[in-house]
């Protein structure tokens, strides 16, 4: 349901005046918004499982696109779902983005790991920030996984009910 106020003048508490109603953001572009507003959200839900037995990073299926409005935004990627193993081990996740033009780490390293029992699920949520986007190009981020103990295997997700991958853009 969605409910709307429109007016064209507010009357003072006392009824003694008027207050004029302007559009404060009226002629605004992205790249002159204030620090920290939200320009836009993307969501992406993962309908497919992935799994691995494997100690290296693999992409996961979790991948959103955004097209950035202004090149000093930052970009926040929340990546969530239900993420379990088949035995009791670590394992690890990272965030690449493909914002310089071939996919990179954000954070140049295994951001995110994670210990689950044996059959064990939960709901899970990693988060990135790509502090400096530098374009107006559409990026695309990707969530990879990987075992750090062995022996077992990696659900990521479980079941692909609930499971979002969702970028935000925020102005700089």
């Amino acid at each position: 349901m969605t409910s709307k106020l429109k007016t064209d003048v507010l009357e003072t508490v006392s009824g003694s005046g008027t207050i004029a109603l302007t559009n404060q953001l009226s002629g605004m572009t992205s790249a002159s918004m204030p620090s920290g507003t939200v320009l836009q959200i993307v969501t992406a839900e993962v309908n497919s499982g992935f799994s691995t037995t494997s100690t290296s990073l693999s992409d996961t299926g979790y991948t959103v696109t955004i097209t950035p409005t202004a090149t000093s935004s930052k970009i926040i990627v929340v990546a969530s779902g239900n993420w379990g193993s088949s035995g009791d081990g670590r394992h690890g996740y990272d965030m690449q983005t493909n914002s310089s033009g071939s996919f990179a780490t954000l954070d140049g390293e295994v951001t995110y790991s994670s210990w689950k029992k044996v059959h064990g699920a939960s709901m899970d949520t990693m988060t990135a920030i790509e502090t400096s986007i530098g374009t107006t190009n559409a990026v695309t981020y990707k969530m990879r996984a990987r075992l750090i103990t062995t022996g077992c295997t990696l659900y990521v997700p479980v079941s692909p009910s609930y499971s979002y991958i969702i970028a935000y853009e925020i102005a700089g």
